[in-house]
């Protein structure tokens, strides 16, 4: 069995040498022999028996891909332990702890939370007066007489059968209580502002998805999906509404328990990471023209109309408003009057 190290990576590192300001500095600390531990052989410089490694991005973050995404997806202390022994570099483990495995996107999605649920519970609030707030509910199916199988309840949440002021403030207080004790077992609250990037729980998804069969499992489900817009925020109820583009017919207001911030990738810090987004294409005449992948909305201004397109390889952030004239004759525009007429 023989092992050795891949000869245009060592090359990389000699050459990376060449415009790493630390590097020079620790050669030129060598050759004076100012500083204990630190070596040079082969062109190849080591910090003791650690390989030092220049600050080029996609050399660190092939390391870094070595160490966590090839080894596992495991935690911090697993994957920098694959590191330390053998490599350096100045920030290796700040950028391995607070920037790599944080953004990695396969984490995100495929790892539960192994903490406890953010955002406490809020007790829903006691109406100031009789039917200002009404309760729905089915009751069924039942045994069908005259072609109705079904009872629907309507509550009054004040509990109209009660007259004293005083039965209000017990409901008050015991929801509040209830909501006490269930927040002991909560985290502090994390708050989101309008318009950041969440990933959102598929707990409740893969719930869904077993109860509909006795052989169906989630196990191999993401955990969380997304990133999705945060466009409505209600902090004092831990409340947040996302735009869910591909969920249109899910109710899009969630608790913070189900949501957790999502961490986008630095590309200054890991460019081989980032994903690519398809360029325009280039038209005989050299005009650029990128691909419409549907039209999700269309409006009326002034004489003519508005849609909004999507672009193929890009998400609802980048979705652009355009002029009739600018879609015409395409198939996006046929498809869309097809299914919604053409009165916007």
């Amino acid at each position: 069995l023989d092992i050795s190290a891949d000869k245009s990576l060592l090359e990389q590192i000699v050459v990376g040498y060449l415009e790493d300001d630390f590097a020079k500095q620790l050669r030129k600390d060598i050759a004076a022999g100012s500083i204990e531990g630190a070596h040079e052989e082969h062109n190849l410089i080591y910090v003791g028996r650690r390989l030092l490694i220049p600050q080029i991005p996609r050399i660190q973050e092939l390391f870094y891909n070595l160490a966590h995404d090839t080894l596992g997806h495991f935690g911090f202390h697993k994957s920098y332990a694959a590191l330390r022994d053998s490599y350096y570099w100045p920030n290796m483990r700040r950028d391995l702890e607070q920037a790599y495995i944080p953004s990695c996107s396969q984490c995100q999605r495929n790892k539960d939370r192994t903490s406890k649920p953010t955002g406490p519970l809020h007790p829903l609030p006691v109406p100031d007066a009789r039917f200002d707030t009404v309760a729905l509910d089915f009751v069924g199916p039942l045994p069908e007489e005259e072609g109705k199988d079904t009872i629907l309840t309507m509550t009054d949440t004040l509990r109209t059968e009660v007259r004293l002021a005083a039965a209000q403030d017990n409901l008050l207080a015991a929801k509040i209580r209830q909501a006490y004790h269930a927040n002991e077992h909560r985290a502090a609250e994390v708050v989101y502002k309008e318009g950041e990037l969440v990933m959102l729980s598929t707990e409740n998804r893969r719930r869904n998805y077993k109860r509909k069969g006795k052989k169906r499992v989630a196990k191999f489900m993401p955990r969380n999906d997304g990133p999705y817009t945060i466009v409505k925020a209600f902090p004092e109820r831990s409340e947040y509404t996302l735009r869910l583009p591909n969920n249109p017919k899910t109710f899009p207001g969630f608790h913070s328990s189900l949501l957790k911030r999502f961490l986008p990738n630095d590309p200054s810090l890991f460019p081989d990471r980032e994903f690519t987004r398809p360029g325009a294409i280039v038209t005989e005449d050299g005009t650029e023209e990128n691909m419409i992948d549907k039209i999700v909305d269309a409006r009326r201004r002034g004489r003519g109309r508005q849609y909004l397109v999507q672009w193929v390889g890009y998400d609802r952030d980048h979705d652009e408003w355009l002029s009739g004239r600018e879609v015409e004759d395409t198939e996006a525009l046929d498809i869309w009057e097809a299914e919604n007429g053409t009165d916007v």
